[in-house]
């Protein structure tokens, strides 16, 4: 008897172990890009890319990366112009071709209601009704935005006009990433836990990318940091120290 109890226990355990590992994930890694020595705006980036396992079925992915239509960012614009959300393996190779390096935070897994959160902004993006800016006055209403409020504005609450990532001073590229990284914080299930084979998953190799951290913002002056942790008070909280 107390064999066939071991077996019917290991029989269950193997089927729970199961019913886990087929259920569908879902993950986002937040990139950040800028030229290595001078972080000029102009040649600066923040998107982000939500994937879904599926336990019966392929990957999929999809990229929030909103640029210009023409690739040419113009921070000093005085008007808005037209925006087109790029994939990743274009946005890539945009930083590539603008001599940008990139670092990456995450893979993280998610909860669900991210996922469903990006993939309405998506699609809000993708609309027509959303022109881009790279100075967006904070993208009060979603309809003016540049590349870190495009990533960003689906965590805000209803009727939020205030955005959680400031763009100023110096917020853009790593550091500006950096905020977006904590600004979906609340979202993260395992926060210490990357997948870094989930990026090899969508044809990415995760060492070609930085590896960021939740615990330590990348801007390097601490005048600027200490501005940062002033304007970003309520994401403090969000940092992240794993051992």
């Amino acid at each position: 008897m107390t064999l066939i109890r071991l077996l019917l226990a290991a029989m269950l355990t193997g089927a729970t172990l199961s019913s886990v590992q087929a259920q569908d994930c879902y993950y986002v890694v937040v990139f950040g890009a800028q030229r290595p020595l001078l972080n000029n705006p102009r040649h600066t980036h923040s998107f982000a890319t939500f994937i879904h396992t599926r336990a019966d079925g392929p990957t999929e992915y999809f990229t929030i990366s909103w640029l210009p239509v023409d690739g040419n960012i113009r921070p000093s614009a005085l008007f808005p112009e037209p925006g087109r959300n790029w994939g990743l393996e274009q946005s890539l190779l945009w930083c590539q071709e603008n001599r940008m390096e990139a670092a990456s935070w995450g893979p993280y897994q998610i909860q669900q209601d991210l996922w469903n959160r990006a993939a309405a902004q998506k699609q809000w993006l993708e609309s027509g009704n959303v022109s881009y800016k790279a100075m967006d006055g904070g993208s009060t209403d979603g309809t003016v935005s540049n590349c870190i409020h495009a990533v960003s504005y689906m965590a805000r609450e209803p009727g939020q006009k205030i955005p959680y990532v400031f763009v100023m001073p110096a917020n853009w590229g790593e550091s500006g990433s950096y905020w977006v990284a904590l600004t979906l914080r609340p979202w993260y299930v395992d926060p210490c836990n990357v997948r870094h084979d989930i990026l090899r998953s969508i044809g990415q190799d995760p060492s070609s990318f930085k590896n960021g951290t939740l615990d330590r913002n990348p801007n390097f002056n601490p005048a600027t940091r200490m501005i940062q942790d002033v304007l970003h008070r309520k994401l403090l909280p969000n940092r992240v120290t794993c051992d």
